[in-house]
């Protein structure tokens, strides 16, 4: 089975890391300015090649990672991961077909669903989600930024308009997938992005307001899928335990639920994507 992995941002990275590390034969393609550099990565050197020179009929598996708007054919026989959310129906958890496209929900509203299921989500009245992205949204071009700016205010050379660090910015988006998923109308679901000055890591600020009371029953339901408790959310903690999820200020007040999840989206979309290639087309 070959794969292609189509951008080498923060996500065709880690993408290409895990890829190499579970033994994958994969060739790695990203625009005209980057190519060319080789790839490094543990004991392996891959050719970088220009998106011009990618064919999809040579692949099993094509994993787009662009920047949204760049558009990439399907192989016919194989199938098209799109992680740029440009491509295709929104896709859950059904078993891919060949010639295929796949567009993922995103990370956030991965997150945001996990929780409303496992909060139950007959008894979801409204639900009010803020997520707090970091600047690896903003790719590898975005970490670079933070860490120059940073390093520029910490030297006293003070703050340019249009700075990221120690700043943060508002950003919009359509929780589409979401909505579309937990079955519950767009009205009933508020949905707000910022980017803040962290490198890695990510918060959803969640606020439910249900049919019934909330009690300790819905937070050992949150643990059964998979979130944590923690008595905060540390930039360290997910950089340890990257695979993790998080759960900070769990408080249930009658019918209103409110907490914060934590964890890391780029190590969620990995092993989303790891999970997938493991199925048989």
């Amino acid at each position: 089975m070959r794969l292609a992995v189509l951008g080498q941002g923060v996500v065709g990275r880690a993408l290409t890391d895990a890829l190499i590390e579970r033994g994958y034969e994969l060739d790695v393609f990203t625009q005209k300015d980057s190519a060319g550099v080789p790839y490094v990565t543990g004991g392996t050197t891959l050719d970088v090649k220009d998106i011009a020179e990618y064919q999809p009929g040579q692949y099993t598996w094509v994993i787009n990672a662009m920047p949204a708007g760049v558009v990439v054919e399907a192989p016919a026989n194989g199938v098209l991961l799109d992680w740029s959310g440009s491509l295709g129906q929104w896709w859950d958890d059904e078993s891919p077909e060949p010639g295929s496209i796949l567009r993922p929900i995103p990370p956030a509203q991965r997150m945001a669903l996990a929780a409303l299921r496992a909060v139950g989500l007959s008894h979801v009245l409204s639900a009010d989600f803020t997520a707090l992205w970091s600047v690896g949204r903003l790719g590898h071009k975005g970490v670079q930024r933070l860490a120059g700016e940073t390093a520029k205010m910490l030297n006293g050379q003070g703050k340019d308009e249009g700075d990221i660090a120690f700043d943060l910015s508002v950003t919009s988006s359509t929780p589409d997938a979401l909505v579309l998923y937990s079955e519950l109308m767009p009205y009933q679901i508020g949905w707000g992005e910022m980017v803040v000055p962290t490198f890695h890591g990510m918060a959803i600020r969640v606020s439910v307001l249900g049919s019934k009371n909330f009690g300790d029953e819905t937070f050992d339901r949150l643990k059964s899928v998979g979130f944590e408790e923690a008595s905060d959310i540390s930039l360290m903690d997910i950089q340890a335990s990257p695979e993790n999820r998080y759960v900070v200020g769990y408080q249930a007040n009658g019918p209103r639920l409110s907490m914060t999840l934590g964890f890391d989206p780029v190590a969620q979309l990995v092993s989303t994507t790891l999970d997938l290639l493991d199925r048989p087309l």
